[in-house]
């Protein structure tokens, strides 16, 4: 049932009865969750007076709701405080609000897709990662968030700080993914999980050869890595990790003026870079939400422990600004790196 304006009604009775009830059933539902607008008006009207710690009754949410929605009726709004019965039924209703919301969602996406692919002129890959992304926001509106105590904490983070001790006695220093070098992984322990990191340099310093050095670092490690390379192509950044390898410049390598006898060493470097863990993605779409999408594939079925992306001037978004750009950008990848629990440069 994807309507639920009996439960819409049943909890705004339940929150003008007992207002304390709002913090609790916020967290359960959004007022983008209603069928209704009037209903939608008069929660959202409510949540703002408990906000400000106004006194809540009919009267003072359907003033404030009648500036949201016309259609709001006081008679309508004082009947629903009739039919609640107790507390529970109001949380009851807010959960089934919220159900039905995701369900009126997953039929539209349905609709969409059933829509778009009729249509010859759809671009498949493109209406694939569309829908991919429309169903990662519902997935993350589906699971409230939920505050713990520092208590219920506590014994996670014991066993964490233990772990972290019991390593660095058996001689290992780095609790992340080793950076490659030996003063930065003193400092940061490593690259953390869920952390975002952003190197900055002029054009020309280098920002890419350091970017391949902590892919190689983190491979080698085990650490499975992924390059989304959007300015340099796959081969390009092969033949550099070869370079790196054989400690034959590559300039060298590209150019074919390489000695004879430093093909065995490019040989055996290539080798070595081979075994390695490392997938680099040098697709043309430099969309935010496009490459979100790759990423979020690579993790999930290839394992991928380290995401490096080069360079973040080359993503565009629908912002309207460059500083409205990478405001987004840098959000979007600090959520996609706490969601995916990796470390994302």
């Amino acid at each position: 049932m994807t309507q639920s304006h009996d439960a819409e009604r049943r909890l705004i009775g339940a929150i003008l009865l007992q207002p304390s009830l709002i913090d609790e059933v916020a967290r359960i539902c959004h007022p983008r969750d209603f069928s209704a607008p009037s209903w939608s008006a008069v929660y959202t009207a409510a949540i703002a007076l408990h906000t400000e710690g106004a006194h809540i009754d009919s009267l003072a949410v359907f003033t404030a709701a009648r500036a949201i929605c016309a259609d709001v009726d006081l008679a309508v709004t004082q009947r629903s405080m009739l039919e609640i019965g107790s507390p529970e039924s109001g949380l009851t209703a807010a959960r089934l609000i919220r159900e039905a919301s995701l369900m009126r969602s997953l039929r539209d996406i349905g609709t969409h897709i059933n829509r778009e692919s009729r249509d010859d002129a759809t671009d498949v890959f493109e209406l694939m990662r569309e829908t991919e992304s429309r169903l990662g926001d519902l997935s993350r509106r589906q699971a409230p968030g939920r505050a713990r105590s520092i208590a219920d904490l506590m014994p996670d983070t014991l066993e964490m700080i233990a772990r972290a001790a019991a390593r660095y006695a058996s001689g290992d220093r780095v609790q992340g993914i080793t950076t490659g070098f030996v003063d930065l992984d003193r400092r940061t322990g490593g690259w953390q999980n869920g952390d975002l990191i952003v190197v900055a340099a002029r054009p020309a310093m280098g920002k890419t050869s350091l970017a391949l050095q902590l892919l190689e670092a983190s491979a080698t490690a085990s650490h499975p890595a992924l390059m989304v390379s959007l300015e340099m192509g796959a081969r390009q950044l092969n033949a550099r990790l070869i370079s790196s390898r054989s400690q034959i410049p590559v300039t060298d390598l590209l150019r074919g003026s390489t000695m004879r006898e430093e093909q065995p060493r490019i040989l055996s470097a290539a080798a070595e870079v081979a075994a390695l863990p490392i997938m680099i993605d040098d697709g043309d779409s430099t969309d935010l939400d496009d490459i979100t999408t790759r990423i979020r594939r690579y993790v999930r079925e290839s394992g991928v422990r380290l995401v490096v992306i080069d360079f973040l001037q080359m993503i565009r978004t629908r912002a309207h600004s460059r500083a409205g750009e990478v405001d987004v950008v840098a959000r979007t990848f600090k959520n996609l790196a706490r969601s995916l629990d990796v470390p994302i440069i």
